[in-house]
């Protein structure tokens, strides 16, 4: 227990969808003041660097509404109720977004934006990358672009901030590692 942890004294659900839940929480801080949060639920999710033969890596570029623009991104994707098995998951998406299979290495896992979600990100290298011959398809919503990328490449897409922080955070771990 955190001599900060904060105590709920009433939740809300605001909305329950189909990927997230949205609470308003009333809390008392540790100075026992009353405090309000707002918290989004997520069952967490998958993200996973293909890295081909080469050293380089495969991204895909999608549109994103709430930001309304297009980034480029290591393919990635939710856990569905009932999925335990984060592997089995990282191979489903990889095969899906970029129509591949390889040898997993599950590397890490970290909370992206823990200032209001309790969304887990694991984070998976895959190698070894092979093309699926018949792929799962995409979700029915999901449009992509996928683009195999040189380093020097990454390098210039860092710099015009067209990556999202799953995919920055990916990448320079293994920028990281290519220098051992």
């Amino acid at each position: 227990m955190s001599e900060f942890e904060e105590k709920t004294l009433k939740k809300d659900i605001i909305y329950d969808g189909k990927i997230i839940e949205v609470q308003h929480l009333e809390v008392q801080t540790p100075d026992e003041k009353i405090a309000h949060r707002e918290i989004v639920k997520h069952r967490g999710a998958v993200c996973i660097l293909p890295v081909t033969a080469e050293g380089n890596i495969i991204l895909v570029r999608q549109y994103r509404k709430a930001i309304e623009e297009d980034l480029w991104e290591i393919p990635a994707g939710k856990i569905e109720e009932g999925e335990k098995d984060l592997a089995l998951v990282a191979c489903r998406e990889l095969e899906e977004e970029i129509q591949c299979k390889g040898i997993l290495e599950q590397i890490m896992s970290f909370y992206p934006s823990p200032g209001f979600s309790n969304e887990l990100l694991t984070f998976f290298i895959a190698t070894h990358l092979e093309q699926v011959e018949h792929p799962r398809p995409r979700d029915e919503d999901e449009f992509l672009e996928v683009r195999c990328f040189t380093m020097d490449e990454i390098e210039t897409l860092f710099k015009n901030k067209v990556l999202d922080a799953k995919t920055m955070i990916a990448l320079q771990y293994y920028k990281l590692q290519m220098r051992k």
